[in-house]
């Protein structure tokens, strides 16, 4: 699908807001030259195997170009209980569009609005627009469901997981320059998608308009 593969750029990317406030996240992860530095790691095959976030949706993404739709599902569902973000984003995306999961406006949006909560610019404008044609019934069931992924996918839930996952057998092929705390890490992925940003814009698609099922 055309707009799925259009968020597919999200899997390259980490983070959204101005630029100053990316300056600000590289600069309390040390300095802006070691988080130069560590932003081409970041993008190095040993970086991303040996953090679970990006690992899975690295995999999500191969199953979903060989046309393994479910598989790559199942992938974004676990990068996603890492705080990644772009993998929520894309889970949003495939509920909304019923590509690989079923079509569940109300999901979609509580989705969206879970990638959105680090406060990226291009992932807030998308929850807007998923939250505009729901009808009544509909944001009632997604508030009740956003809060419901708080659970296993929000908050201090996620990103324990992710401190959890540095101090695992994940993290054995990474040397001592690039290892980060939790929060220095998704500082950098922040600062990661933000030079992205700067690159070239990111398009994540527009909902489409599909009616609601009949009451």
């Amino acid at each position: 699908m055309r707009r799925l593969a259009m968020l597919s750029l999200l899997l390259v990317a980490a983070s959204c807001g101005n630029t100053a406030w990316a300056q600000q996240a590289a600069s309390s992860s040390g300095d802006l030259k070691r988080g130069g530095a560590v932003l081409a790691d970041m993008a190095a095959g040993t970086f991303i195997d040996a953090h679970p976030d990006l690992h899975f949706r690295h995999v999500g993404m191969v199953a979903y170009r060989d046309g393994h739709k479910r598989e790559a599902f199942d992938h974004f569902l676990i990068a996603s209980r890492y705080a990644d973000k772009a993998s929520q984003a894309i889970v949003a995306l495939i509920y909304w569009a019923g590509d690989g999961a079923p079509h569940d406006r109300p999901l979609a949006f509580a989705w969206m609005e879970l990638a959105a909560s680090r406060g990226y610019a291009e992932l807030q404008h998308q929850h807007d627009r998923y939250w505009a044609p729901l009808n009544d019934e509909e944001h009632d069931q997604a508030r009740d469901l956003r809060l419901a992924l708080d659970v296993d996918y929000g908050g201090e839930s996620a990103t324990g997981l992710l401190g959890g996952a540095a101090a695992s057998r994940y993290m054995s092929s990474i040397s001592d320059s690039v290892r980060l705390n939790t929060a220095q890490y998704l500082q950098m992925k922040d600062l990661q998608w933000q030079v992205q940003m700067l690159k070239g814009r990111i398009d994540v698609g527009d909902p489409r308009s599909i009616r609601p099922p009949a009451s």
